[in-house]
């Protein structure tokens, strides 16, 4: 029985793979190499069958082979970040009592009983008090790397609508739980 090369490659593992396609099918095959290249070859009266086999075979898996389409990155997520970064500073300012004169963490901090007091407010004003630049400086890298690059993946405002949701309830569930004499001022 005389052999035919149908298929040649430099990589072993796809004559591999065609050549157990074929023998699911019953077609006989061997895989030859010579100066480091690999040959897949058949019977010649079953060259033709081979051939047709391996064709039906490439298309039906072409498209698995194809890469996931890469995710749509949104271009303005940086808005989201600088518009953090800005609140954080400008709010940081204003508490020092920079401008107002008055006192943002008495008035802002968390507290335990702030719901039956009916600070609902606490929740989110203790967010934006920090207790010195480095407590400011550290929620600032941290919010402005992640928030950055979840607003790529997710949009801008759905990714800062989440967090401000997420750090809200944060905090929501904080002020339940802590004693009612207990204050916690800062984010």
């Amino acid at each position: 029985m005389a052999f035919v090369e149908i298929y040649r490659s430099a990589d072993l593992a796809a004559c591999e793979q065609r050549a157990l396609v074929l023998d699911a099918l019953a077609i006989p095959a061997q895989i030859t190499v010579e100066g480091g290249v690999f040959a897949l070859q058949v019977p010649e009266e079953a060259r033709a069958a081979a051939l047709g086999q391996l064709a039906m075979h490439e298309a039906e898996n072409r498209a698995r082979d194809m890469p996931p389409p890469r995710p749509r990155l949104h271009a303005h997520a940086w808005l989201g970040a600088a518009g953090y970064a800005l609140t954080m500073f400008g709010i940081a300012w204003l508490a020092g009592g920079h401008a107002t004169g008055a006192d943002w963490y008495g008035a802002g901090a968390l507290r335990g009983g702030f719901a039956h007091e009916g600070e609902w407010w606490r929740p989110v004003t203790a967010l934006t008090l920090h207790a010195d630049a480095g407590h400011l400086a550290a929620n600032l890298a941290f919010g402005v790397f992640f928030g950055y690059f979840a607003g790529q993946m997710l949009g801008p405002g759905i990714a800062w609508l989440s967090v401000l949701t997420a750090a809200i309830l944060g905090n929501v569930l904080n002020g339940l739980l802590m004693p009612p004499t207990r204050s916690s001022p800062v984010s």
